[in-house]
């Protein structure tokens, strides 16, 4: 299966060192549904980009690393067909800073939340709070990490999306169904 073609698409360019101890983050500003969350760098594709073109794009904007289109990988698209969002990675040493509002940070990856928020966060909730060394993510990012991260899933992986303007609440179980194809 395949998305529908979007009227909107964007990028979440996700850097990792080699050895993927650490991910490159910043801290959000807006849009206001992120405040002081945790997202990649990214935005949206200009028409006639292609996603590589718009993640190394975006990617130096937001960090002032120079990467190639051909340096990234898309492994994840969510959507429908009012927007779509493509995760692309990259494995390199991240030699980054911040460029605008928004900080950039090069984070170590057991201190995402990602891998104990997997199963316990619940969409919406603030419940589970960030210690002392940890990092709050948006919600997508929770499980979009460390799934770009496995080595069994074919990629690119595609997850269609029933609602014109956020992901399916019932998101744990489109990610089974889409594994299990």
């Amino acid at each position: 299966m395949h998305l529908p073609s979007p009227a909107v698409s964007y990028v979440v360019a996700l850097c990792f060192s080699p050895d993927v101890s650490r991910v490159v983050l910043i801290r959000k500003e807006r849009p206001t549904w992120q405040k002081g969350f945790y997202n990649g760098p990214g935005g949206g594709v200009l028409p006639g980009e292609s996603e590589q073109a718009a993640l190394a794009r975006e990617f130096e904007e937001e960090t002032g690393m120079k990467t190639e289109p051909s340096d990234w990988e898309v492994r994840l698209r969510l959507g429908n067909a009012a927007w779509q969002v493509a995760f692309g990675v990259t494995f390199r040493e991240p030699e980054v800073r911040t460029t605008t509002d928004e900080a950039v940070a090069v984070v170590e990856f057991a201190d995402t939340l990602a891998l104990s928020l997997l199963w316990a966060h619940d969409r919406g909730s603030q419940s589970v709070q960030p210690g002392p060394h940890r990092v709050a993510l948006v919600p997508d990012l929770v499980w979009a990490l460390p799934l770009v991260l496995d080595e069994t899933v074919v990629f690119p992986l595609e997850i269609p999306t029933l609602d014109r303007t956020a992901p399916s609440p019932d998101w744990k179980g489109r990610i089974t169904q889409a594994l299990s194809r």
